[in-house]
């Protein structure tokens, strides 16, 4: 686009220049800075400890962390395990310890959380304590994985107990295979808030301080819509585009300075995708040749991760939509099917690649993959970058159901979840046997997202605004304490993100940095 397009562009108020974050700016300063502030407040667990030896851990990081100061009343040393018993004179955060008491107490221990809430083990038998909250053990991971080769194992009273919860000032014994890092979905401190700008997030590939946002257009309350940055991991905010109706935020994984923005119809402002080869300081509409009107808006797909000027988009609104591919960055666009190409399969009218989800094969880019959207039963696929297309397979039962979700397995491309109105079904074959997998899940027929992370067998879901996770590859699944969740997100650090409609919340899951 010309010097002269843009500025036409930036004088009628479509893109506008970096602003000073305003009063709702300095307000979510003012709640985030809050939140870190109360995160470092004193904390308080309770241990129960009965007579006898005890096996016992601490939780939370202490200002005086000698044995005789946090247990005055025992009556033995602290006995820890590293291949043999070690008499200690001072207690470490997460690890366990035997010590003994004449009489049943509960003890009070004061403290603030761990910063990384993971656990070093030795090969062999460790003895070891847990995080201040209650872990179930199915959420346990460790890095390398799979390094667990026993159960947890407490004690009380009455003797040893395999352990399905770990509770916090309690200590257990777990054997390792290896040397590893145990830790655990959610950490020491559960959800932390990032930002009340929830309607388009993403989170930079490289940089954990800089997160992108977007806020939505809105015709009943007049509201008008903007993509926001932040480089201070959300306590500051910079406005960088006023007036257009924000939608999914993609950011280049080769160049990160480059950021696409699709955006949407409302409210009267321009829809389209736009594009910043700066790192937001500067933006241009990247949708030439594509049809957009009053009811149809664009959102873009993906990024091929070995050329980025690759890219796949799809138009979507009342009247469906068609998909779309970019050579050039976004210069040009190209509708990567004709209608009348397609054999469908069966007599099914409605097998057209409408209102398309499009993703591409990490190992292979070349290898696309097209969801179709909610009028079909048929899932398509191209073997070379989108000039041809088959039908790959069809969904399980056959005919048309109402669809939720359709997510590829990007890390065996043999394997597709779908949710129908009749359950929720995976394949691992390419489509052709399908088998339930439902039965942890309160209703059938959820709506909503799935990630995949670089665990093999380890996903999330979004069902009915709950977060489930596997750790099984499907066979049963359990739910994460929060509620009201509309969408989900990983980024590169660790952190899965829930959405809401208060906001944008994390949890660390299985990595330590």
């Amino acid at each position: 686009m010309s010097d002269f397009k843009k500025k036409n562009l930036i004088s009628h108020g479509i893109l506008r220049p970096n602003r000073k974050p305003g009063y709702l700016a300095m307000l979510i300063l003012f709640i985030i800075s809050f939140t870190i502030i109360r995160a470092q407040v004193t904390d308080t667990v309770t241990i129960a400890v009965h007579p006898g030896w005890n096996i016992v851990s601490v939780p939370l990081v202490v200002s005086d962390n000698r044995t005789i100061t946090l247990f005055p009343n025992a009556k033995s040393s602290a006995f820890s395990y590293h291949h043999g018993y070690v008499s200690e004179d001072s207690i470490i955060t997460s690890q366990g310890y035997w010590i003994k008491f004449d009489t049943a107490e509960i003890i009070p221990v004061v403290g603030t959380h761990p910063p990384e809430p993971c656990i070093s083990l030795e090969k062999g038998w460790n003895l070891v304590g847990m995080f201040s909250r209650d872990i179930p053990v199915q959420i346990i991971y460790t890095d390398p994985s799979e390094n667990l080769v026993s159960e947890f194992y407490g004690f009380n009273a009455s003797g040893y107990y395999q352990a399905d919860t770990l509770k916090p000032g309690v200590g257990y014994w777990i054997k390792a295979k290896n040397a590893c890092i145990v830790t655990a979905t959610g950490g020491s401190e559960g959800w932390e808030f990032v930002t009340t700008y929830r309607n388009a997030f993403a989170t930079h590939p490289t940089d954990p301080n800089i997160f992108y946002a977007g806020i939505n257009s809105d015709f009943s309350y007049n509201i008008h819509g903007m993509i926001l940055k932040s480089t201070t991991m959300g306590s500051i905010w910079d406005t960088l585009v006023r007036n257009v109706d924000a939608g999914l935020i993609t950011i280049d994984t080769i160049d990160p300075q480059i950021v696409y923005v699709s955006c949407g119809i409302a409210n009267g402002d321009r829809p389209g995708i736009l594009k910043t080869t700066n790192g937001g300081t500067t933006w241009f509409h990247a949708d030439n040749g594509m049809f957009i009107n009053s009811e149809t808006s664009p959102g873009l797909q993906a990024i091929n991760p070995n050329d980025h000027n690759i890219l796949y988009a799809s138009t979507y609104g009342f009247y469906g939509g068609i998909p779309y591919k970019s050579t050039n960055g976004g210069e040009l666009w190209l509708p990567v099917v004709s209608f009348d190409s397609i054999d469908c399969a069966h007599g099914d009218t409605f097998c057209y690649m409408m209102s398309s989800r499009i993703k591409l094969n990490p190992q292979n880019p070349n290898t696309v993959y097209d969801y179709n959207g909610e009028r079909t039963s048929f899932f398509f696929k191209s073997y070379d970058a989108s000039e041809t297309w088959s039908i790959a397979y069809e969904y399980p039962l056959g005919g048309r159901h109402t669809m939720g979700m359709r997510e590829l397995d990007w890390r065996d491309s043999n394997i597709i979840y779908v949710s129908l109105d009749s359950g929720f079904f995976k394949t691992t074959n390419g489509g052709e046997e399908w088998n339930r997998i439902d039965s942890s899940f309160p209703s059938v027929g959820g709506i909503g997202n799935m990630l995949f992370t670089d665990e093999q067998n380890t996903s999330f879901i979004l069902w009915y605004n709950t977060i489930y996770q596997t750790t099984n590859g499907g066979i049963t699944w359990f739910s994460l304490p929060i509620d009201n969740v509309v969408h989900i997100q990983l980024d590169n650090f660790g952190f899965l993100y829930a959405i809401r409609l208060d906001g944008i919340y994390r949890e660390r899951i299985s990595r330590c940095n």
